[in-house]
């Protein structure tokens, strides 16, 4: 009986440190639920970066064109880590619909969790772009500095995303 107790302590302990998760965000620990910040504390997260290159990516879950063009996001992972790409995603979505932003991030075996804006004014409109109209998706780069290197709003192809980077590429060197 002792020794099948002791297996127990075991087996709990390995589930506890490995976690009981199976696939899904395991990939830069990012398993924990998605956070809610004002749009200042958002501004501040892109600066703290310390890559050469943040992807802001600002979607919704009741965005048609983001659902879309979430998974070639996804299939892009891999690449954009190669790349020294930091990404960041930012949801639009209500602040009592977390659960359901996280449930699409796994569904979808997103390697990010999403920051949730607190507010879609033209506060975090000011963050990004004065040009921004608020439209969804919309996609900023960011320099080292928090400089705005490049944006978007709309759905774009993985090659569209290839090519901002390759262009990004020369300029983020010179920084």
């Amino acid at each position: 009986m002792k020794d099948v107790l002791n297996y127990l302590i075991i087996l709990a302990g390995l589930l506890l440190v490995s976690g009981c998760g199976g696939a899904g965000r395991s990939e830069q620990n990012l398993s924990a639920a998605s956070e809610v910040l004002e749009p200042d504390e958002i501004r501040a997260r892109i600066v703290a970066g310390d890559t050469p290159l943040t992807m802001v990516h600002l979607w919704a879950t009741w965005c048609g064109p983001c659902v879309d063009e979430f998974p070639e996001l996804v299939e892009m992972r891999e690449r954009l880590s190669l790349a020294g790409v930091r990404v960041l995603l930012v949801s639009v979505d209500s602040v009592d619909n977390v659960e359901e932003v996280d449930s699409f991030l796994e569904r979808n075996q997103s390697p990010w969790s999403s920051l949730i804006s607190a507010g879609m004014g033209e506060d975090l409109m000011d963050i990004f772009s004065p040009d921004w109209s608020g439209a969804i998706p919309a996609t900023f780069f960011f320099g080292r500095d928090g400089h705005l290197l490049k944006w978007w709003s709309g759905a774009k192809s993985a090659d569209e995303y290839e090519a901002a980077l390759a262009e990004l590429a020369d300029e983020v060197a010179k920084q």
